[in-house]
């Protein structure tokens, strides 16, 4: 017997969209715990007001949802492309120290300072406010949320950046401000920002809790098609106000996708 009474914060409207997971484990102190099944419960399904206790069969893991109904919270950002400086400072170098074979051919070519690349490259600014309504994945019916993000199509570890942790919290604060240099609205168009939001575990793996792509949504990348530049209409949006609007920040609260699979989760 348990006899426990937990209580989430939650709006009327999003009843529609949430589903009540109660899965029941067996606790080892010095190892995993182990799962022992789980009870899925759709909130539009269920009438609160006359609910009465009721046993239900305990079944396997399930899959994660695939439907575009599988609400996983908010997340509220800023984006600005800041355009490079024309009063002859160089301010268009690359974030990341060239490798040595680039620093060789620097060497070796002539550097032309009209060159148009240089002229029109300049940063891209991203600014993680906030995120609402997370999923909880810990038994205390929280999360531990950080933010991982790449500008596709670079997923290399210099091009990745990751926002800090904001334990137990399922409406984390990041205000978390990264950058990426040597880019120009020309690249942006054919490139494409993703951001994961995952729930860090010290000992095993992270959890996925939901995530964005920003870009054109066309398919493709410098004339060859790709999975990743997929973006929704929403996402799309956000993405073309910052391009339109460069050196102003462009604010957008956008629905965490449920998968990185396909277009919108679905």
């Amino acid at each position: 017997m348990f006899e426990e009474a937990i209580r989430y914060t939650i709006s009327q409207s999003e009843l529609q969209t949430r589903t009540l997971n109660v899965s029941v484990w067996n606790r080892d102190a010095f190892g995993r715990n182990t799962f022992l099944g789980e009870v899925l419960m759709p909130l539009d399904t269920v009438s609160l007001d006359s609910y009465k206790p009721t046993w239900h069969p305990l079944c396997n893991k399930a899959p994660p949802a695939e439907t575009s109904l599988s609400y996983k919270g908010d997340i509220i950002l800023a984006l600005r492309f800041e355009p490079a400086a024309i009063d002859g400072r160089d301010d268009t170098a690359e974030e990341t120290p060239p490798s040595p074979d680039k620093q060789k051919k620097k060497k070796l070519g002539k550097r032309k300072s009209n060159s148009p690349t240089k002229k029109s490259a300049g940063w891209l600014h991203v600014n993680i406010k906030e995120a609402k309504n997370l999923m909880a994945v810990r038994m205390n019916g929280s999360s531990n949320p950080f933010v991982k993000c790449y500008l596709e199509p670079d997923r290399s570890k210099q091009g990745k950046r990751k926002t800090n942790v904001v334990k137990n919290n399922l409406n984390p604060s990041w205000q978390y401000q990264l950058s990426y240099g040597n880019v120009t609205l020309k690249s942006l168009k054919e490139r494409c920002l993703e951001l994961t939001v995952w729930d860090y575990d010290t000992i095993g793996s992270n959890d996925f809790l939901g995530g964005i792509r920003l870009g054109m949504g066309t398919g493709l990348s410098f004339g060859k098609e790709v999975d990743w530049m997929d973006s929704t209409a929403d996402e799309i949006r956000a993405w073309e106000t910052m391009l339109k609007t460069p050196g102003e920040w462009t604010e957008a609260t956008l629905t965490l996708r449920p998968n990185m699979n396909t277009k919108g989760g679905t």
